[in-house]
């Protein structure tokens, strides 16, 4: 799939550079011509810098890369691909999970394919009676790592790894205090799907089998492939994308949107989404932003190319610019910018000169990292006497303090709250500005 990929993005950056040329650049590279040194699939923000994970991995900190090693073939024949697959953030350290033997010459274990950074170097990550080995994902729910991939989903407490399914997954996502399970099953943990395959989730002991999708292809018809690739939080709901053509009945192609009982359509969806990569969106307060090989997206089939975002009614285009057009496969959120990578490195500026009708995603005031621990950053214009309030889904105020010499990026702590969506408001005596963050632990 990763080979695929590079040959798509290869593809279709031709086809970009006949349409659109450099004068519309709205992706710019970045550091070294070639990123960090090596492939990405993944990336992860801890504390002040930017953590890129696949063949190696390696940290940026807004001016330069510094090596963190590299992975190592595996001894075991037939696993796959070789590479770090996710990044997560538990307990305040840096977790790497994939098709791992050795990382930073340290043995990981390819039964386990998880270790952990501990500021100087990793560590593998306990024992395992069970196989992890194929590990797609990871996030953090009710103070436990989860991992998912080809051997089931597995959580690790700090001490042990529990196997709490056996059915291969492919993403995961905290949505309302339940874990949302993402890929191509038919049943996960013992629960059946009764319609379509692929979505379901666990409220940390029992596992919901929801409405699934369908995908066929001419070639085979009436065989269901249908598959989440990524899934994310974004106001409020579950954004999934995918070889999804519906949603139990309803025509989503592609992309779909849940809301807590039902799914939902993305203005027409898009095409040409069968080789996305598991961390291919990433959020900001106003878009949800998607990289990867899109031909086609909105009901009237606009054509896109490598990377589009979603004002909440339509999809728009972000074209290449000078960017490295191999790189859109990963994607985050830092400091208020959003980086995309594969074989190389680069961020979307929202230049002015933009394609005519494409908006400048510049937003005054941008929350990060979103998802958040609790700990976040609010970057606003320098300077600036201003009120800082948070509050909860009904109106309730959780956090306020005022800021008589506000710098540029200001930090709010409110990791003692409950995992959820929360508001955000900057109010200064000339303007008020507003966003969200999504609290996962």
């Amino acid at each position: 799939m990763k080979k695929k990929i590079l040959q798509l993005s290869t593809f279709f950056s031709c086809i970009l550079l006949l349409a659109t040329g450099n004068a519309n650049a709205q992706w710019m590279k970045v550091g070294p011509p070639a990123g960090p040194g090596f492939n990405v699939f993944g990336m992860k923000v801890m504390g002040a810098d930017l953590y890129a994970g696949g063949i190696g991995i390696a940290k940026w900190d807004g001016t330069a890369w510094t090596n963190m090693g590299r992975v190592a073939p595996t001894t075991t024949a037939g696993l796959g691909y070789i590479g770090i697959n996710s990044l997560v953030v538990f307990r305040g350290e840096l977790y790497a999970g994939g098709d791992i033997d050795s990382l930073g010459g340290v043995y990981i274990d390819h039964t386990i394919g998880v270790g952990k950074w501990n500021g100087t170097t990793w560590e593998k990550l306990g024992t395992s009676t069970h196989d992890l080995a194929g590990v797609k994902y990871m996030t953090v729910y009710h103070d436990a790592l989860y991992a998912c991939g080809t051997k089931g989903i597995n959580k690790w407490d700090g001490t042990t790894w529990t196997n709490i399914a056996t059915n291969a997954a492919t993403c995961m996502t905290v949505y309302h205090d339940d874990l949302y399970i993402g890929g191509g099953f038919s049943s996960m943990g013992g629960a059946a799907m009764s319609v379509g395959l692929g979505f379901a989730k666990y409220n940390g002991s029992t596992f919901t089998a929801l409405t699934g999708f369908y995908d066929t292809l001419a070639a085979l018809p009436g065989i269901n492939i249908a598959s989440i690739a990524s899934m994310i939080v974004f106001k409020d709901e579950i954004y999934a994308v995918g070889a999804l053509d519906y949603a139990g009945s309803l025509f989503t192609r592609g992309a779909a949107r849940w809301n807590g009982t039902t799914w939902n359509t993305t203005n027409g969806g898009m095409t040409g989404n069968g080789s996305f990569m598991v961390n291919c969106m990433s959020i900001d307060s106003n878009y949800l932003y998607v990289v990867g090989p899109i031909q086609k997206v909105n009901s009237t089939n606009d054509s896109i190319y490598l990377s589009t975002f979603w004002d909440g009614s339509k999809w728009k285009p972000m074209f290449g610019g000078d960017a490295a057009y191999t790189s859109f496969v990963s994607t985050e959120n830092y400091k208020g910018e959003i980086y995309t990578a594969y074989n190389g490195f680069a961020k979307w500026t929202g230049a002015k000169t933009a394609v005519p009708g494409l908006e400048q995603v510049s937003p005054a005031m941008t929350v990060y990292p979103n998802p958040s621990n609790g700990v976040f950053h609010i970057s606003l214009p320098a300077n600036e006497t201003a009120t800082i309030r948070v509050t909860n889904t009904i109106g309730a105020t959780v956090y306020s303090e005022q800021i008589t010499h506000s710098t540029a990026d200001h930090t709010v702590n409110i990791s003692n709250m409950a995992n959820g969506l929360y508001f955000v408001e900057v109010r200064s005596d000339t303007k008020t500005e507003t966003g969200r963050v999504l609290i996962q632990k």
